[in-house]
């Protein structure tokens, strides 16, 4: 490693304006970070970078370029392993006579332990596994292995620098931490006892829960190596994991995946499905269709055939004919005529994303393994609502339980079996212990009420407060004039009136001026109708209580932002049990939603030297962006059709905002917009408007501008940053500077807080 390792990391320090560490802390604990080290052999230790490729030159096709879901993407990793493992086993080791081990991310990057000469050669159908036979439609593949070009070729393990990010501007190369992190999954992949899902995501191939007859859970840890610095201890490569269990569907054949869905809600207690009942079967299809859209599978009787499923037809296969070379052919003697293929006709079709015209019974189709249920879909029914609370309570560990959870994983990595020993011969060891870190502490803030007020930290260090007697909202609201409890039939008033008694009671308590509401029924269904009836009659408020896994929300929250009337939804659930915590929960929500202010902390004095918010100076601006689901090959072939050549989805990007601009500086209001969507990065042509009027708004509130602007930007993933500060920060700097002429701000940061989209999971 460089002598002057630490002088190099003080001048990145100095070029992208880091601040020293905090100081003037009460006290230190000891703490530990889910971060284990690597250690490599001391001296130069190479590896060598060399770029994949596999073609069908027939009909120039890449296997190891493009995108797609995961099962496409997750096919084509299996297929490439197979093939770059053949070759491996007959070439001694790429030319090299068996001296050398790879690491390969199973798609485009390969590194060796050895410098192997470039290699060039064909697999025939005849030398590869019935596997890669079957999905490659007996194809001759063209396998290439070729330096690296876009990066550098050799590498030095300990040449710490290269991995370092000389500015913010500058995208740095992740060679160095992409080795570490592939190399750390390499033997698991060679067992075939783990899968990738995306880069750093590697779960068990073993089932570790059937969720239902759809949907199977799977462990597994999402992992990423960072450059780190502990204390004096100079920079190393660091593994960052954590673990996670997520929802896959299922993979088999769809047919048999139905039949045993609907086995299965003819089984269950509540409400089974009567395969009689045709009204009751169109639904059950209707949500089958819904939750298998997008999904991959590919064809029985042809596996090269990979379709994403978009749709399933009203009409059953025993009620669907094909015209045929001018004769109408039913579905049922099509398939077994052409296909060789016998079907059921008591099951709709499925219809393809691409060729909605194309219909392909459900036996027919195979769904690819591993491909990850979107949260959307987990809303779908009560059952799928269920499985999501289940996987929610797997996942939601208290810190002691997780941090043990990670410390098996990486024993498994670092310390037991093949992995350490395949990581040994590339001069690299993962130590299993987890990162000791010091953590400063400062006074815990005092919180001030209403009347003056306030109440004191406990000395138990959980974040509680020492509140005695009656408490009043630091800015009771008392806006509210009128105001409706709605709920559905199935839920009655008897059983949350005690419950809106109790709020109504501690709402006086705490100031609220809070009139009797009006009581309704109310049905999702008809949620539009009469949101615009509330919107005409000045209703400012609707509290909605229903069941807990009744899909009512996303319906309510869209007629509240429709028709401006203000909601709060709550499940029957709670509300029949609810303590006086609860009840205090809900009502400090409401008091919030109509522009009140429950309480304001007072921090330490020291924080005052640096940002004293309530000065009235500052302007403290967060913005975050949320990301839909990246576009299909289809719909983004759709959206070049349109023009639209860089947009990554059809949906919107969503911009969420807030900041301090109402007249109480301590107070944060905020709101969303949409945008293309472009990756990440923020369209200040759209946002640019919102800034104007968030300054105006301010100096209209408080008669001056603001001195100090302080920007969070939260959501950038970590390969965005350079375009993010050369263009997005750039272009809201000069936004603020145009808004009113004479006027600078004395101070403008800005926080980028990094989305680790490696470390991440759907």
């Amino acid at each position: 490693m460089p002598a002057d390792l630490s002088q190099v990391v003080n001048t990145i320090r100095a070029a992208a304006n880091i601040p020293p560490q905090a100081t003037q802390f009460i006290k230190n604990n000891e703490g530990l970070a889910n971060i284990y080290t690597f250690d490599v052999k001391p001296g130069v230790v190479m590896v060598y970078r060399y770029d994949v490729e596999l073609s069908d030159k027939v009909k120039n096709k890449s296997l190891t370029k493009g995108g797609g879901d995961d099962g496409k993407k997750g096919l084509l990793r299996d297929i490439c392993f197979e093939l770059v493992t053949h070759v491996f086993e007959n070439t001694q080791g790429f030319g090299s006579n068996g001296k050398v081990l790879f690491v390969y991310d199973n798609r485009k990057i390969l590194f060796t332990n050895c410098r192997v000469p470039a290699l060039t050669c064909e697999i025939t159908p005849d030398r590869m596994s019935e596997f890669c036979r079957k999905f490659l439609y007996n194809a001759t593949i063209t396998f290439e292995l070729q330096p690296c070009k876009g990066s550098s070729h050799e590498l030095n393990l300990n040449d710490i620098p290269s991995a370092l990010c000389p500015a913010p501007h500058i995208q740095a190369d992740h060679s160095l931490r992409t080795f570490f992190e592939m190399l750390t999954s390499q033997s698991f992949i060679n067992a075939r006892s783990h899968r990738l899902v995306g880069p750093g995501r590697l779960f068990e191939e073993r089932v570790a829960k059937r969720l239902n007859d759809a949907i199977t859970a799977h462990n597994g840890v999402a992992k990423g190596v960072r450059i780190i610095v502990n204390g004096d201890v100079k920079p190393c490569p660091a593994l960052v994991a954590d673990v996670k269990t997520c929802a896959f569907f299922a993979k088999g054949n769809l047919g048999d995946i139905a039949r045993g869905m609907v086995q299965s809600a003819m089984n269950r207690r509540r409400n089974p499905l009567r395969t009689n009942d045709r009204k009751a079967m169109e639904s059950f299809w209707l949500d089958f269709g819904h939750l298998f859209k997008g999904v991959s599978a590919y064809l029985t009787y042809a596996p090269s055939r990979v379709i994403v499923i978009d749709s399933i037809t009203a009409r059953l296969v025993s009620e669907i004919s094909f015209e045929v070379d001018g004769r109408n052919i039913p579905m049922m003697q099509y398939f077994a005529e052409k296909k060789n293929v016998r079907i059921e006709g008591n099951m709709p079709a499925v219809r393809q994303h691409v060729d909605r015209d194309a219909l392909y019974p459900l036996q027919c189709l195979e769904i690819l393994p591993f491909q990850r249920v979107s949260i959307d879909k987990m809303q779908l029914t009560d059952e799928m609502a269920q499985i999501s609370s289940d996987l929610l309570k797997a996942n939601a560990v208290g810190p002691d339980v997780r941090s043990e959870m990670i410390k098996d994983v990486m024993r498994q990595i670092g310390r037991d079996g093949d992995c350490a020993k395949f990581m040994f011969h590339f001069g690299v060891k993962l130590r299993g212990d987890q990162n000791n870190v010091q953590i400063g502490q400062r006074s815990l803030p005092v919180i001030r009420f209403g009347n003056n007020q306030t109440a004191n930290p406990n000395e138990n260090d959980k974040g509680s407060f020492d509140i005695r007697g009656p408490l009043r909202y630091l800015e009771p609201s008392d806006v509210l004039r009128s105001w409706i409890v709605a709920f559905p039939r199935r839920v009655t008033q008897d059983s949350f009136n005690k419950f809106i008694g109790d709020i109504q009671r501690m709402a006086n308590q705490r100031g609220m001026k809070l009139p009797q509401p009006v009581f309704e029924n109310l049905e999702v269904n008809a949620m539009e109708q009469r949101f615009a009836e509330f919107s005409k009659a000045k209703i400012q408020f609707v509290l909605y209580i229903d069941e807990r896994f009744v899909k009512s929300h996303a319906k309510l929250k869209l007629c509240e932002r429709r028709y401006t009337v203000l909601t709060q939804h709550v499940n029957i659930e709670m509300v029949s049990k609810a303590g006086p915590a609860s009840v205090s929960n809900v009502l400090a929500k409401m008091n919030m939603k109509l522009f009140g202010l429950n309480y304001m902390p007072l921090f330490d004095p020291v924080t005052k030297n640096k940002l004293d918010i309530a000065s009235g100076q500052i302007l403290v601006l967060g913005i975050d962006t949320s990301r839909p689901p990246r576009a299909t090959a289809f719909e983004k072939f759709k959206l070049s059709k349109q023009g639209m050549e860089g947009f990554t989805s059809e949906d919107p990007l969503t911009v969420g905002y807030c900041g301090n601009y109402l007249a109480n500086p301590s107070k944060f209001v905020g709101d969303y917009l949409y945008q293309p969507c472009k990756q990440d990065v923020l369209d200040v042509d759209y946002f640019g408007e919102r800034i104007k009027w968030i300054v105006s708004t301010l100096k209209a509130n408080r008669k001056q501008l603001p001195s100090t602007i302080f920007i969070i930007r939260d959501g950038i993933s970590e390969g965005m940053v350079p375009k993010a500060v050369n263009g997005e920060f750039s272009r809201i700097i000069e936004t603020f500077r145009s808004i009113n002429q004479g006027w600078v701000p004395k101070n403008l940061s800005s926080l980028l807080l990094i989305s680790a989209i490696q470390n991440a999971f759907s």
